[in-house]
């Protein structure tokens, strides 16, 4: 199937979502077409799923930045909120606060707290 040949989107068939409504796409399908019944229209209803942080597990904020400053790490909590949310989320959608970069010690304070939980489990 093809745009334009099997089904046609009119000029005031398509909204987009936004976070705080719903949008539509209209399909219609065209006269010429092989594989849909002649002029019958379709509406989907988009929406845009917002990520809720509060799910977030353990093992979920766990990030592998390319470098130990503030913009590697902006990057790769954006990077992967992307994957676990399936979503198009940019720096700009999150607040971020209190960085630190990540030292000897810290590294070792946090593999402890994990071995912590692994002997407590």
């Amino acid at each position: 199937m093809q745009v334009d040949h099997d089904f046609i989107v009119g000029d005031k068939d398509f909204l987009p979502s936004t976070y705080s409504d719903d949008g539509f796409l209209k399909v219609t399908s065209t006269k010429n077409s092989a594989y849909l019944l002649p002029n019958k229209s379709v509406v989907f209803i988009l929406k845009l799923k917002k990520g809720d942080l509060s799910t977030l597990k353990d093992e979920d904020l766990i990030i592998n930045p390319n470098g130990n400053d503030e913009q590697s790490v902006k990057t790769a909590i954006t990077k992967k909120l992307k994957e676990d949310f399936n979503n198009n989320i940019s720096e700009d959608d999150l607040d971020f606060s209190n960085f630190n970069q990540a030292t000897i010690f810290n590294k070792k304070v946090q593999w402890q707290q994990k071995l912590k939980k692994q002997v407590n489990t």
